[in-house]
């Protein structure tokens, strides 16, 4: 289903844009993404694209149509869990991705609320300001 395609190619750019969001795309969020994108139904030369420019690890993010996302919400769950391995990949949230996580909820018209059960399905404590390492950053 075209459709079906085209959310696929979305929820890829907004997890390489998860990637990149705090500047520093590390190799481990780099492999779960590239994983993601071979199993993906997209068309082999959108995949090539995928690939190319996380191996040149983009420095800009990707514009989103978030319309998919918004028609169900399962989708937008669904979404959100998966930025989360993301944001999580490397073992800690920086606080550029806990901002753009943020964003994209509301962008989702995900509550307050459906937010804390999410990050508490993927086993994050409600407090999850802790899971930021703000010394590793000097804030």
């Amino acid at each position: 289903c075209e459709s079906f395609v085209r959310m696929e190619e979305e929820r890829i750019k907004l997890l390489i844009n998860m990637g990149i969001v705090d500047m520093y795309f590390c190799n481990e969020e780099k492999t779960l993404i590239l994983e993601i994108i071979k199993n993906s139904s997209i068309p082999d030369s959108k995949k090539d694209v995928f690939c190319r420019d996380i191996e040149n690890s983009p420095s800009k993010l990707y514009s989103i149509d978030y319309t998919l996302f918004r028609k169900e919400k399962f989708y937008g769950v669904n979404l959100m869990t998966g930025l989360l391995s993301i944001a999580l990949a490397d073992g800690f949230i920086h606080p550029a991705e806990k901002i753009y996580l943020e964003e994209i909820a509301k962008e989702l018209h995900i509550s307050t609320d459906e937010f804390s059960s999410i990050l508490e399905t993927c086993h994050i404590k409600q407090d999850w300001y802790s899971l930021i390492d703000m010394h590793r950053f000097n804030v």
